[in-house]
This record gives C-alpha cells, structure tokens and sequence, in this order.
C-alpha cells in the first residue's frame, strides 16, 4: 500500500473530531471486525474509513522512539501526526496483517511493515504488533510495538 499523501485521497485525509464518525445505524459489530474493517480500510487507503471507528478521545502511541510516537488524542491527531508525517517520508508504505487474535475488548494485530525510506530510498522492514483496546464498538486505545534491531542496524532507522 502506497503511503504518501498522493495514495490517501485528499478529502480522506480531512478529518477532524467533530466529524460525528460512527453517527449512522449499523447492525452491532464484533470488536475483531471493528479491527479488521480499520485494516482493510489501511489496505484501500481510505483514512476516513480507518477513522470511522475511533473514540472521539481515542489514544495513539506508536513505538518509543519511532520519529511517529505521540501519544496522539484524536483521530484529527492521529490523521496529522502519523498518516500525513508517514506518508510524506515513506514510498510504497504497506502492512501484512498475518493475523488478528481476539481477546475480547482487546485485539492484537500481528505482521510486517515494509516500505522504501524516502530520504535514503532503502528498502526495510519490521515486524510489528498492534494493541487495540475498544469500547463500546469505538477504539479507545492503540499501541504499536515494532522489531528494533532494524533500527541498529547501521543502513538507517526501520519503519
């Protein structure tokens, strides 16, 4: 999946707090679906979509150190501080979910990251894994935590 802002469709990456996401009638969803959905919206590049399901306050934080950290509050945070940033410096950004591991109010996200590192045009990769945390059908909380030997290694840092 391309990541830069020419792959997100521009009026996806508009999104703000106060979009009233998740407003509509829908039949009740599983927490596992909740995260699979968010994931083929990454796939399909649709950022709306991805942000259709977040808690108004939803909390982000991406890997300590990872340049993208936050924690960021807020879809229209999460949209600025991670998609936007991530797709300006990464080519042909893409995520393989291997698999989704239900645990109730909690989801895990297991795969691998890979993506061509704009500033030095080195390919890399990392494994990765995804803490969701839901509410309420609404993502409350995400936390990532990547492979850093990547990032040791001496071509540049990893995803």
């Amino acid at each position: 999946m391309g990541c830069g802002d020419a792959g997100y469709r521009r009026d996806a990456l508009a999104v703000n707090d106060e979009a009233g996401f998740g407003s509509g009638q829908r039949s009740r969803r599983s927490n596992l679906d909740i995260i699979s959905d968010h994931y083929a919206a990454f796939a399909r590049q649709d950022v709306a979509a991805m942000m259709a399901d977040m808690a108004p306050d939803v909390r982000w934080t991406e890997m300590a150190g990872f340049e993208y950290g936050g924690p960021w509050v807020g879809p229209a945070q999460v949209v600025k501080h991670m998609f936007k940033a991530l797709g300006a410096e990464w080519i042909d950004h893409r995520f393989e979910l291997e698999k989704l591991i239900d645990g109730g109010d909690r989801v895990v996200g297991v795969g691998l990251y890979s993506g061509r590192y704009g500033r030095t045009r080195e390919f890399k990769k990392a494994r990765v894994a995804h803490f969701w945390q839901l509410k309420d059908e609404k993502i409350v909380s995400f936390e990532q935590v990547m492979d850093t030997l990547p990032d040791l290694a001496p071509e540049g840092p990893a995803l």
